[in-house]
């Protein structure tokens, strides 16, 4: 049991660390002004896809098994539950923001680093849930595998790293942000914990129902960001082709996501 805890937390750390990667694109940092509409399209494929398509299908799939534990009107209701929440944090964060008189860009840079956060959260507890419970699967990284993950983690740190470029955050600024992608790690522990707390059937649906709060909110929050923090950065530039980079930032993800899962 060591040994796999130990193997987990060295494929937890990974995932965590992998977002920081991102910070190479400070060097590129004029040309992706120069294409803004195409980068800032991109994104907007790449969270559609994230928060939106596969956030929801998991919370979908995951509803199946937590309606056995808590009735499909429990289920349903943490879901609505959690897509309300996810939707407000990204509001508050874009139309209020952190702070007196904080930029817009600025807002959408840290609405951009809550769902980098909470989607590490999720991506934390798939990770922890292959290795708790009475049948532990594991995970065996492979090259295919190993290099989807990280352009997957890439694309998650890029979606913050574009706004923090158009606000002008300084590098040590968005690389302190960018830590939030840690919290994989103690998301991918608290399955096992949680089991190992509890009996076998409510740690089964204790995580399910973490799973199902956190993909719910991920996509509330991605909603928001789209509809109030990437869209408006790209509807008053060239239609077709931002429509279309961001056709192709979704292609690029669900096939990183085939490859991965």
């Amino acid at each position: 049991m060591r040994v796999r805890m130990a193997d987990l937390g060295i494929l937890a750390l990974g995932l965590g660390l992998l977002p920081f990667a991102s910070l190479g694109l400070y060097g590129v940092a004029s040309r992706i002004g120069r294409h803004r509409d195409a980068v800032w399209g991109f994104l907007v494929g790449v969270l559609a896809f994230l928060g939106l398509s596969h956030a929801m299908a998991a919370v979908l799939f995951d509803e199946s098994a937590l309606s056995l534990s808590i009735g499909s009107g429990g289920a349903l209701a943490l879901i609505g539950f959690g897509i309300a929440i996810g939707f407000v944090l990204g509001w508050v964060l874009i139309e209020r923001g952190v702070g007196r008189d904080v930029p817009i860009l600025s807002r959408v840079a840290w609405a951009a680093l809550a769902f980098l956060a909470v989607h590490s959260v999720s991506d934390g507890l798939v990770l922890g849930q292959s290795y708790a419970g009475p049948i532990v699967v594991g995970v065996e990284v492979d090259a295919v595998l190993f290099s989807g993950t990280v352009v997957h983690r890439l694309l998650e740190g890029a979606v913050v790293l574009v706004p923090a470029l158009a606000a002008m955050w300084r590098p040590d600024k968005t690389a302190t942000a960018l830590t939030a992608g840690l919290l994989v790690v103690p998301a991918a522990f608290l399955p096992a914990a949680i089991f190992e707390s509890v009996s076998l059937g409510a740690g089964s649906a204790l995580t399910h129902a973490l799973m199902v709060f956190f993909g719910a909110a991920e996509a509330g929050l991605v909603l928001s960001l789209l509809l109030l923090g990437f869209l408006p950065q790209v509807v008053q530039t060239d239609r077709m082709r931002w429509a279309a980079w961001a056709g192709v930032g979704f292609l690029t993800i669900a096939l990183v996501h085939s490859l991965v899962e």
